[in-house]
């Protein structure tokens, strides 16, 4: 059985996932949009799960679209570091339909052993700014709607991007950008992020 640890839905209109200091982001446990379409776990509790002693564990992110089409990504051999060396992330082996967007394009992209980043803990890779879409971009987190992330000059994926409110619709901010239509990202409705253990299992 898979062990949830983010989900995020477009249902609601008021979000406020991710947008959290550094203290936020390591404690939090269960619903922090104040709604229970929106999970976070914690790092401090992924951390503990996945560095269970003979215990190997997947990473899988289901995906659905705006227009109800559906994807996945998975990675093999997943955990993160303690929180001494920033809850660094370690990914293996891709395989989906999504694309790999966590390793991206090139090497500017990869985001496997980037330490998690806050507004407030800022080392995403930006020396001094990045350009992210003609933007000069400071903090990827900032650009981000202050979300917390394994950021590397802010990089392809971001799945605690934020759902803004303008006056005739909500945009989605979530980030996995090979998910692609025609070349093009598509708009992200929804996704949930999953453990899945080869051995023993849950």
């Amino acid at each position: 059985m898979p062990c949830e640890i983010q989900r995020r839905t477009s249902k609601q209109e008021n979000n406020y996932m991710c947008r959290f200091d550094c203290t936020d982001i390591k404690d939090t446990v269960g619903s922090i949009s104040r709604t229970p379409s929106e999970f976070w776990l914690g790092l401090r509790n992924i951390f503990h799960i996945v560095n269970q002693k003979n215990t190997k564990l997947s990473l899988l992110m289901a995906f659905e679209s705006d227009d109800e089409n559906t994807a996945y990504a998975s990675y093999e051999d997943f955990y993160i570091d303690d929180e001494n060396e920033q809850f660094k992330i370690h990914i293996g082996q891709f395989t989906g339909t999504a694309g790999d967007a966590f390793r991206g394009f090139g090497t500017q992209d990869n985001q496997n052993e980037r330490p998690f980043r806050t507004f407030d803990r800022d080392n995403d890779g930006c020396k001094s700014q990045c350009n992210i879409q003609a933007n000069s971009v400071d903090s990827c987190s900032v650009y981000q709607n202050k979300t917390g992330w394994w950021y590397n000059q802010c990089g392809l994926a971001n799945l605690s991007g934020a759902y803004l409110v303008t006056k005739n619709s909500l945009t989605s901010h979530i980030r996995w950008e090979t998910l692609r239509q025609n070349g093009v990202p598509v708009k992200i409705k929804s996704v949930s992020m999953n453990l899945l253990r080869s051995s023993p299992h849950f």
